[in-house]
């Protein structure tokens, strides 16, 4: 989205190389949706895509964004992911773009800040774990 104002098409032909039906896909960072439309599209409906988005804003859009195209087979989380489980700042956006940035926009657990915009609001969101049979 950064680079050209609009998804990849390249990123969804190697989705399609390897995403197959019935898989189970987690999209980290979903942002608003625009991966977890096209994974869920090629999961269908026998496959799932867990949808994992810790700024709120970002996740509001999100769950709009998997209402609107009535996919039943994704779930949505306001979560952060993580090596271990636990909680994390996280920052919106005072840009326009209302904290949709990809710019990784969060304070880690160990309070070491990754971004370079300017906060507007800041929330503890919890960080699901990724470990193996960590995630449901």
């Amino acid at each position: 989205l950064d680079l050209y104002g609009e998804f990849s098409e390249g990123e969804v032909e190697l989705f399609r190389q390897i995403v197959r039906p019935g898989d189970i896909v987690l999209d980290v960072g979903a942002n608003i949706g625009v991966h977890t439309v096209s994974l869920a599209r090629l999961t269908g409906p026998r496959g799932a895509v867990l949808a994992l988005e810790p700024q709120r804003l970002a996740f509001q859009a999100l769950c709009a964004n998997i209402a609107l195209n009535s996919m039943l087979h994704v779930w949505c989380y306001n979560v952060a992911a993580g090596e271990t489980a636990g909680s994390i700042r996280v920052r919106a956006s005072a840009s326009k773009s209302a904290g949709f940035s990809k710019s990784a926009a969060i304070v880690s657990a160990s309070g070491v800040t990754r971004t370079s915009c300017e906060p507007s609001t800041s929330t503890t969101r919890p960080v699901m774990s990724l470990q193996a049979g960590d995630v449901a």
